[in-house]
């Protein structure tokens, strides 16, 4: 079993499934008061821009390299899930790409109400977990080399579990996966502008990109579950030492009342 198969699995155990909510507005929607007119404006001249900066907005991402690297489509499936929105991989690609004007105003109009998420989103304040050329996996090299759309969809699985392959694979830019991830996780980077490790990394040296952002992923996946099996188990001590304490406090009180009267108090 490899590292990112063993931090699904951990994973899964503590992952807890949120019931999705509704979007602020419809993908048509032309009301003012919620979906302004200026959103359509934007939306309308230039579609990419717009989905660019609501991407941004969601997670302090450089909108420049959003918009070179990450599709229209995949900010609005990409938002959708990480605002944990309602609607499917079907709607990601009808309101994406078949009508992107209107994906992209609603996705763009969605990230100005919620803001950025929480996490370590563009903070730049962790380090990467391997190196950028580790090969010591030829497997993983292979696949990485001739199969990325499939390494792309699993590392997105990793971040948004609910992502669907039949958008994924035609979809999502394999070299974007780089700068998600080091974006993701605000790993720090050397290059004068991110964005340029970014595209540059993702493009250029691709397989090995792809790779350390999987292993990533995996390596933080992993770490959130343990430290969320850590604090289930924290949790569970506490309240058992709570109870101890009412239970001992109880026997004692119940041993004062049941003592017998001392002599000459009857």
């Amino acid at each position: 079993m490899n590292f990112a198969t063993t931090a699904v699995t951990a994973a899964s155990a503590v992952t807890v499934t949120m019931r999705a909510e509704e979007w602020s507005s419809t993908a048509t929607t032309c009301n003012e008061e919620f979906a302004p007119r200026a959103h359509w404006y934007y939306a309308i001249f230039c579609p990419v821009c717009t989905a660019a900066i609501a991407k941004s907005n969601m997670d302090q991402s450089s909108p420049v390299y959003n918009v070179f690297c990450v599709p229209p489509c995949v900010t609005y499936s990409y938002l959708r899930l990480g605002y944990n929105l309602k609607g499917s991989w079907q709607t990601d690609c009808i309101n994406g790409f078949l009508c992107a004007p209107c994906g992209a105003r609603q996705a763009y109009t969605e990230s100005k109400k919620k803001g950025h998420i929480a996490g370590h989103y563009g903070l730049q304040d962790q380090q990467w977990s391997s190196e950028l050329f580790r090969c010591d996996d030829l497997q993983e090299v292979v696949k990485a080399l001739f199969c990325p759309c499939i390494v792309a969809h699993d590392i997105r699985t990793m971040i948004q579990p609910t992502a669907h392959p039949a958008f994924d694979y035609p979809c999502l830019f394999p070299v974007a996966m780089y700068g998600i991830i080091r974006n993701m996780f605000g790993i720090t980077s050397e290059w004068p502008h991110p964005a340029l490790e970014d595209a540059g990394v993702g493009c250029f040296l691709y397989p090995c990109a792809l790779n350390r952002a999987l292993r990533e992923a995996a390596y933080q996946k992993t770490v959130n579950a343990t430290n969320a099996v850590a604090g289930v188990i924290g949790s569970a001590q506490a309240r058992v030492q709570q109870l101890g304490t009412k239970a001992l406090r109880s026997v004692g009180q119940l041993g004062k009342s049941s003592a017998p009267p001392a002599p000459g108090m009857s």
